[in-house]
């Protein structure tokens, strides 16, 4: 209600920027209709105010949100608006767990080729900028698709270079 009243207030900087605090601990306890709805508020604040990382990362939660409740399709659209936003405002660190977020998606609704390719891109991004801290969860991704792909070889490097 905060993060509405502040956009209705004119507050939109102020909005945003609090949908993005609350995002960890709203995702964190599962409060999946506030997350909702906060995601919702901050981020048509955040596009009213044309401040673009602001909605690739509340683009995030929303994905993240949609995700959690088995609505796939919205997931995915909200991670491909992200992964756009990402591209433009040139934010390689978060674009590089976008795209292993939509390898997850990916590869949980059965479009493995597709998955795996948004692992690679994660990953090869991951490496190229200062986020070596997410190399691991790629890597682990990866080698779980391989896996159920019957990739064996495959997953096992994954698992001993992650």
């Amino acid at each position: 209600a905060v993060v509405a009243a502040a956009a209705d207030s004119g507050l939109r900087s102020l909005a945003w920027a609090l949908a993005g605090a609350l995002r960890g601990h709203l995702g964190r306890h599962w409060h999946r209709l506030d997350y909702l709805a906060v995601s919702r508020a901050g981020l048509d604040a955040a596009v009213a105010d044309g401040e673009v990382r602001a909605q690739a990362m509340l683009s995030q939660s929303l994905a993240h949100v949609h995700h959690s409740m088995g609505r796939h399709h919205e997931a995915t659209a909200y991670l491909e608006r992200a992964l756009a936003l990402c591209e433009r405002s040139a934010w390689p660190d978060v674009e590089s767990r976008v795209h292993d977020n939509l390898g997850i998606v990916y590869a949980e609704t059965g479009f493995l080729n597709r998955a795996a390719e948004h692992f690679l891109r994660g990953l090869e991004l991951s490496r190229q900028t200062f986020a070596p801290l997410y190399v691991g969860g790629p890597l682990t991704n990866l080698g779980t698709l391989y896996r159920h792909q019957g990739r064996l070889a495959l997953a096992w490097r994954s698992a001993q270079i992650s």
